[in-house]
């Protein structure tokens, strides 16, 4: 990932912390941001310390096939499927996800910046190991489109 739109993305999520901002979103033809303050929602319970979670979402269509669809990690960092070492994955390969649920984290900086499905899917596979390090735009999870509730 180039260094400038990544300090670039840094300088965002602190803009919207700084601004007590719900929510931004950005999206143009080759990336789609969404920074989601989520300070007040989260506890150490759940393996992250509170103020230091944003949720990142950033997904890709498969060229070959409406089918499949891609998760893209946002940016540069380390996958982790779960929220700490002791705890259970997000989500397991063949599981139905939601839109907005959580799959897996990319920790950058120590902050932890939860990676969410925006579509409704299966997984088919992840394509990265946890704890591996990924680059900005790496495909982490391979889903298969689901066909949308009413």
């Amino acid at each position: 990932m180039n260094e400038k739109v990544l300090e670039q993305i840094k300088d965002l999520i602190e803009w919207v912390k700084s601004n007590a901002l719900e929510e931004l979103s950005i999206k143009t033809q080759d990336l789609e941001l969404k920074i989601k303050n989520a300070e007040e929602k989260f506890t150490s319970s759940q393996g992250v310390l509170p103020g230091t979670q944003q949720t990142l979402t950033c997904s890709s269509q498969d060229k070959e096939s409406d089918k499949y669809f891609y998760i893209n990690s946002p940016l540069v960092g380390t996958f982790y499927r779960s929220p700490s070492p002791a705890s259970p994955a997000f989500v397991e390969t063949g599981e139905e996800v939601e839109p907005r649920q959580t799959l897996c984290i990319v920790e950058a900086m120590k902050v932890m910046n939860e990676i969410v499905s925006e579509k409704r899917g299966k997984i088919i596979e992840f394509l990265v190991e946890n704890g591996e390090m990924v680059e900005y735009g790496k495909a982490l999870v391979k889903m298969e489109l689901l066909e949308e509730v009413d």
